[in-house]
Formats: structure tokens, C-alpha cells, sequence
């Protein structure tokens, strides 16, 4: 990556839905405080933001605990 000037800013928009697409379909465990790093590089990170697509309501509790732990993992990584 090159060396860019000090005060370089950056927002981050994560399109969700085709990132987590292209994730699973490679069978990739994101990181995500790690991504948001990477991306934001020597740069002030003034916002990190994931989106999707509206998703239908769980099937069962298992989905719903499953749906809760991707959104905090999301979260939890930097991503509002």
C-alpha cells in the first residue's frame, strides 16, 4: 500500500450481502475489526458502516441465535 499524507480520511460502506455471499461461498471466516483496519490502512477512519438487504424473520431459534451472533460479530468489529 503506499504511503499516503497524515491527514487522509476515510468512511468505510461494506456492502453486507455480497461480501458475506462471497465469504461463505470460499468458505472465509471474516474478521472484522481486522477488515476495517486493513481498509482504514494509516488513514483517520471517520465512520464504518454494513449494510444488507432485508432479511425475513427466523425460522426457528437456532437461526434467530445464529442471525444474533453475526450482528454482534458485525458490531463488535468496528461497523455501525
Amino acid at each position: 500500500m503506499e504511503d499516503l499524507p497524515a491527514g487522509n480520511r476515510i468512511s468505510i460502506l461494506m456492502d453486507g450481502a455480497n461480501l458475506y455471499k462471497s465469504a461463505n461461498e470460499r468458505k472465509v471466516r471474516l474478521d472484522y475489526p481486522l477488515l476495517r483496519s486493513r481498509l482504514a490502512g494509516h488513514r483517520t477512519l471517520v465512520s464504518a458502516l454494513y449494510f444488507g438487504s432485508y432479511k425475513r424473520d427466523p425460522l426457528d431459534s437456532a437461526e434467530a441465535s445464529r442471525d444474533e451472533a453475526f450482528q454482534a460479530a458485525v458490531l463488535e468489529g468496528g461497523f455501525g
